[in-house]
């Protein structure tokens, strides 16, 4: 269907993911997105080039998500479509979602393409980004929430008892990228809201946006910025004393106690943790501070 809509002149390369990523979506409208982005780049590809359609998964951050108005923090597929066209200049980027806007002749677009395929991605809970350079292409991705619990597989994968009790939102505090990403990725595949950040300070812009509505505190114990996980604790504790804690760290658990550790509803996490160790004690942790409430 691509081919014949453009040309002979412009190849199509498609990558697709290999794992599979459950999203909720109707095809008819990832159909109406393909075709219009294609539409367009064949516009933008007058003498010919290439298209590249691809799949991939990536985890946003609570940080990453605060760059973009439209972002969310979260599990995502993003498809993207890019182009080696004409490319676009920032005020153009600018304004391409815009109803009836548009660059080509008159009669020649009605400059709802775009603004369509922007639709489509907020009905489906997702956004839409755009990079691109005069001279250099187009690249467009779209990200779409990954429903972790329509993949049969995904659970086949993990233990019985992964499955998290209803929906909790985790404040996961990690200085060490690798760590970071591991986590967040094992969390939100289970169904976790996990919102990331790397040091002290930004736990606490985060605390104060969402803190009503984290339901535990993951955190590091020695991390830059001259606050660490002990204090986060201590902090968040003097509004939420029934926050439970899991405190992770390479160093042995009497760092903790050379604190002086005064929360009752914490646990240490030994560094490096094991997938099943992880989601075990957070499964606990949460499903303790449950029952008390």
């Amino acid at each position: 269907m691509i081919g014949r809509l453009l040309g002979e002149t412009i190849k199509v390369v498609i990558t697709p993911t290999k794992d599979p990523l459950p999203i909720k979506a109707d095809p008819g409208m990832i159909d109406q997105i393909i075709i219009n982005l294609a539409v367009n780049a064949r516009d933008a590809m007058p003498k010919g080039g290439t298209l590249t359609l691809s799949t991939r998964f990536k985890a946003v951050g609570e940080i990453e998500a605060e760059k973009d108005p439209d972002a969310l923090s979260g599990n995502f597929m993003v498809l993207s479509i890019a182009d080696t066209g004409e490319g676009m200049t920032l005020d153009l980027q600018k304004r391409v979602f815009e109803p009836f806007f548009t660059t080509k002749e008159v009669g020649k677009g009605t400059g709802l393409g775009l603004s369509t395929v922007y639709g489509i991605m907020k009905q489906h809970e997702g956004w839409i980004a755009v990079e691109s350079q005069p001279g250099e292409g187009t690249h467009f991705e779209m990200y779409f929430p990954v429903e972790a619990n329509l993949s049969s597989d995904d659970e086949s994968k993990g233990d019985a008892g992964d499955t998290p009790p209803e929906t909790a939102t985790i404040l996961m505090v990690e200085d060490e990228l690798a760590v970071a990403r591991m986590t967040s990725h094992t969390l939100q595949s289970l169904g976790y809201r996990v919102l990331a950040v790397e040091n002290g300070p930004s736990a606490r812009r985060v605390w104060q946006r969402h803190g009503d509505k984290i339901d535990l505190l993951l955190t590091d114990m020695v991390m830059p910025e001259g606050v660490s996980g002990m204090d986060l604790a201590n902090e968040f504790a003097s509004q939420r004393p029934e926050l439970p804690v899991i405190f992770m760290s390479g160093y042995s658990e009497d760092l903790i106690k050379a604190e002086g550790n005064p929360h009752s509803n914490s646990q240490f996490l030994a560094k490096p943790f094991t997938r099943k160790k992880l989601v075990a004690m957070i499964k606990q942790s949460i499903e303790a501070e449950t029952a008390t409430v």
